[in-house]
């Protein structure tokens, strides 16, 4: 990541970065219970995990296999901006998922993730 310090004076800094990030994902498991509701023709169930449908559509594709091999890699951009005086420090940081979810989707804009940090800088 590219990180650009500026100088607001002696003892405190302003910091801005930018640049890519990759993720590896150690285990991965979906552990919900689904609950049932009538499917769109008679006799067909859909099946809703956390937000998503399972089930078939209209014309018997099943779209489970979408969620079933889910990657373990991902990848995006990322920056943040922060505030550094003494040695204490605040971060605002944003991450873009760029990266496919499943093994069948597209890559584009999945995730957003927006995260403040604080914390202390011990000089060793």
């Amino acid at each position: 990541m590219a990180q650009f310090r500026w100088n607001l004076n002696k003892d405190t800094k302003l910091f801005f970065g930018v640049g890519p990030y990759v993720a590896f994902c150690l285990k991965n498991k979906f552990d919900s219970n689904p609950y049932y509701l009538e499917g769109s023709l008679p006799g067909m169930y859909e099946q809703y995990y956390d937000g998503f449908v399972y089930g078939k559509d209209a014309w018997g594709n099943d779209n489970l296999y979408l969620y079933d091999e889910a990657r373990r890699f991902d990848w995006g951009v990322s920056s943040n901006i922060g505030i550094e005086t003494h040695h204490w420090y605040a971060k605002l940081q944003y991450d873009l998922s760029l990266g496919k979810e499943g093994k069948n989707d597209v890559i584009g804009a999945n995730y957003h993730t927006l995260t403040l940090s604080v914390g202390y800088k011990f000089g060793l």
